[in-house]
């Protein structure tokens, strides 16, 4: 019998450990319970990622100024920050200037 890692299930097809959204065990009830939508904010974005694809970078609906985003990778959630300045462009998928990309909510500075 192979024990997974915390968080892995036992894939059949590749005889690996793997993620639990590329293999469903059966007989087990798949809880999503803890899934948050694109766009949406809580206060604990860790299960953000879960059911996103790997190596994606999202919009942090949490930040108001669009300092930062979420970048995914395996499943796991990282909150990162755009340089001093800088806001998250969500259609070029990097930090970017502010004339060059206006954060919803937020006044353009034309000085």
């Amino acid at each position: 019998e192979l024990a997974c890692p915390t968080g892995l299930v036992f894939n059949p097809a590749t005889g690996k450990c793997d993620w639990p959204r590329f293999y469903q065990c059966p007989g087990v009830e798949q809880d999503d319970s803890d899934l948050i939508p694109a766009g949406e904010c809580r206060d604990d974005m860790s299960t953000f990622c879960k059911d996103k694809p790997r190596d994606t970078l999202w919009a942090n609906a949490c930040l108001k100024d669009c300092s930062g985003y979420i970048s995914c990778g395996d499943g796991y959630t990282y909150e990162m920050a755009c340089q001093p300045g800088l806001v998250f462009n969500p259609a070029t998928g990097k930090c970017d200037w502010p004339r060059f990309y206006q954060c919803p909510g937020v006044e353009q500075d034309d000085s």
